[in-house]
Protein backbone atom coordinates (compact mmCIF):
# COMPACT_ATOMS: atom_id res chain seq x y z
CA UNK A 1 0.00 0.00 0.00
CA UNK A 2 1.18 3.64 -0.57
CA UNK A 3 -0.19 6.84 0.36
CA UNK A 4 2.32 9.28 -0.64
CA UNK A 5 2.48 13.06 -0.93
CA UNK A 6 2.25 14.23 -4.41
CA UNK A 7 1.78 17.60 -6.18
CA UNK A 8 -0.52 17.31 -9.62
CA UNK A 9 1.15 18.83 -12.73
CA UNK A 10 -0.47 20.17 -15.83
CA UNK A 11 -1.75 17.63 -17.71
CA UNK A 12 -2.69 15.78 -14.98
CA UNK A 13 0.07 14.50 -13.99
CA UNK A 14 1.21 13.58 -10.18
CA UNK A 15 4.73 14.27 -9.49
CA UNK A 16 6.77 12.76 -6.29
CA UNK A 17 9.44 14.51 -4.51
CA UNK A 18 12.22 11.88 -5.64
CA UNK A 19 11.06 12.00 -9.24
CA UNK A 20 8.28 9.64 -9.62
CA UNK A 21 5.76 11.22 -12.26
CA UNK A 22 2.40 8.74 -12.40
CA UNK A 23 -0.70 10.02 -14.62
CA UNK A 24 -4.16 10.78 -13.79
CA UNK A 25 -6.33 8.38 -16.04
CA UNK A 26 -10.04 10.52 -16.59
CA UNK A 27 -12.68 9.76 -14.41
CA UNK A 28 -16.24 10.96 -13.92
CA UNK A 29 -16.18 13.85 -11.04
CA UNK A 30 -12.81 13.98 -10.44
CA UNK A 31 -11.47 17.27 -8.67
CA UNK A 32 -8.20 17.52 -9.12
CA UNK A 33 -6.50 20.75 -10.15
CA UNK A 34 -2.90 21.22 -11.31
CA UNK A 35 -0.60 22.51 -9.16
CA UNK A 36 -2.76 20.74 -6.12
CA UNK A 37 -0.63 18.84 -3.11
CA UNK A 38 -2.22 15.66 -3.08
CA UNK A 39 -2.15 12.39 -0.89
CA UNK A 40 -2.21 9.56 -3.33
CA UNK A 41 -3.54 5.97 -2.32
CA UNK A 42 -3.50 2.78 -4.32
CA UNK A 43 -3.82 -1.04 -2.57
CA UNK A 44 -0.99 -3.52 -1.94
CA UNK A 45 -3.10 -5.78 -4.30
CA UNK A 46 -3.08 -2.91 -7.04
CA UNK A 47 1.01 -2.98 -7.32
CA UNK A 48 2.43 -6.13 -8.82
CA UNK A 49 5.52 -7.17 -10.16
CA UNK A 50 5.19 -7.30 -13.90
CA UNK A 51 4.30 -10.75 -15.26
CA UNK A 52 3.72 -9.64 -18.97
CA UNK A 53 -0.21 -10.04 -18.53
CA UNK A 54 -1.04 -7.13 -17.14
CA UNK A 55 -2.54 -5.12 -20.34
CA UNK A 56 -1.59 -1.96 -18.62
CA UNK A 57 -0.07 1.02 -20.32
CA UNK A 58 3.67 1.99 -19.68
CA UNK A 59 3.06 5.27 -17.76
CA UNK A 60 1.30 2.95 -15.29
CA UNK A 61 4.61 0.95 -14.66
CA UNK A 62 8.02 1.43 -12.80
CA UNK A 63 11.13 0.26 -11.27
CA UNK A 64 11.03 -0.21 -7.52
CA UNK A 65 14.12 -1.51 -5.72
CA UNK A 66 13.44 -4.39 -2.75
CA UNK A 67 14.00 -3.25 0.73
CA UNK A 68 12.17 -5.68 2.83
CA UNK A 69 10.52 -9.45 1.53
CA UNK A 70 7.78 -10.22 3.29
CA UNK A 71 6.17 -14.50 2.59
CA UNK A 72 3.02 -15.36 3.55
CA UNK A 73 2.72 -19.14 2.18
CA UNK A 74 0.80 -18.42 -1.43
CA UNK A 75 1.77 -14.75 -1.87
CA UNK A 76 4.65 -12.10 -0.52
CA UNK A 77 4.57 -9.07 -0.16
CA UNK A 78 7.05 -6.62 -0.87
CA UNK A 79 8.94 -3.51 0.74
CA UNK A 80 10.00 -1.43 -2.14
CA UNK A 81 11.62 2.38 -2.74
CA UNK A 82 10.12 3.33 -5.90
CA UNK A 83 12.35 6.60 -6.91
CA UNK A 84 12.26 8.06 -2.94
CA UNK A 85 8.68 6.62 -2.48
CA UNK A 86 7.65 3.94 -0.22
CA UNK A 87 5.44 1.62 -1.03
CA UNK A 88 4.13 -2.58 -0.49
CA UNK A 89 3.25 -4.65 -3.85
CA UNK A 90 1.81 -8.00 -3.91
CA UNK A 91 3.50 -11.20 -5.66
CA UNK A 92 3.34 -14.77 -5.91
CA UNK A 93 4.56 -16.80 -3.21
CA UNK A 94 7.11 -18.61 -5.37
CA UNK A 95 9.11 -16.15 -6.79
CA UNK A 96 12.36 -15.76 -5.95
CA UNK A 97 13.05 -11.64 -4.79
CA UNK A 98 15.64 -10.69 -2.37
CA UNK A 99 16.66 -7.38 -0.60
CA UNK A 100 18.18 -5.47 -3.42
CA UNK A 101 16.64 -6.68 -6.17
CA UNK A 102 15.14 -4.28 -9.04
CA UNK A 103 11.63 -5.58 -9.96
CA UNK A 104 9.73 -4.01 -12.46
CA UNK A 105 6.29 -2.96 -11.41
CA UNK A 106 2.63 -2.26 -12.49
CA UNK A 107 0.29 0.05 -10.94
CA UNK A 108 -3.24 -0.52 -11.59
CA UNK A 109 -4.07 3.32 -11.31
CA UNK A 110 -7.67 2.02 -12.27
CA UNK A 111 -7.98 2.06 -8.76
CA UNK A 112 -6.04 5.26 -7.83
CA UNK A 113 -7.71 6.92 -4.66
CA UNK A 114 -6.34 10.93 -4.18
CA UNK A 115 -7.47 13.01 -1.65
CA UNK A 116 -6.67 16.68 -0.78
CA UNK A 117 -3.86 17.35 1.58
CA UNK A 118 -4.93 20.51 3.17
CA UNK A 119 -8.36 19.17 3.77
CA UNK A 120 -7.96 15.17 3.38
CA UNK A 121 -11.52 14.81 1.35
CA UNK A 122 -11.30 12.25 -1.36
CA UNK A 123 -11.18 14.32 -4.70
CA UNK A 124 -10.63 11.37 -7.51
Amino acid sequence: MVEAPSRVSAGLMMVFEGGLRLPLPDRAGKQVRPDMDVIMGLRTEDITVVNGHEGFPSEWKAEGIVEVVEPLGSETNLHLDLSGTKLVARCEGGRSIKAGDHVPLALNLNHLHIFDAASKQSIY
